[in-house]
């Protein structure tokens, strides 16, 4: 048995996505808040995955010196996606238990949704973690 973690550094990845998601969500009700404007749209939800990615792979560069191997990159690409989609998915949940009745003829609509989302963050996470410890190599 390997005393090495399979995924390292996804609990830094987990802690930027949920304060980053957090975040974006605070920054938009303030703004609808202080000024009526609604700024919401779908190509948001790409930020959250992206700035975890980024900032996880600048952490990957830093502490092991290296961009991470292409199997160990796709792993962690794959594994992270599934940890955020399940945080989708609880997200989801709640919407879908808001809308009450109604929802029946959306659920499949958000389904459908989740399942392009997933392999859109296992891109986003496969690129920019690459992206963040290259970046982070080279500012040594």
């Amino acid at each position: 048995m390997s005393t090495t973690a399979r995924t390292p550094f996804l609990g830094t990845y987990i802690l930027i996505f949920l304060a980053t998601m957090i975040g974006i969500g605070v920054v938009l009700f303030l703004i609808s808040a202080l000024t009526g404007v609604q700024i919401s749209n779908g190509g948001m939800a790409i930020l959250p995955p992206m700035i975890a990615a980024i900032f996880t792979g600048k952490r990957w560069g830093a502490a092991i010196g290296a961009v991470p191997e292409n199997r160990i990159a796709w792993r962690f690409a794959i594994v992270a996606a599934i940890a955020t989609v399940a945080v989708q998915i609880l997200i989801a949940l709640g919407v879908l238990a808001a809308m009450g009745d109604s929802a029946a003829g959306v659920a499949p609509l958000i389904a459908g949704a989740m399942v392009l989302y997933t392999a859109l963050v296992i891109i986003v996470n496969r690129w920019f973690l690459g992206f963040g410890a290259k970046a982070s190599i080279r500012a040594k």
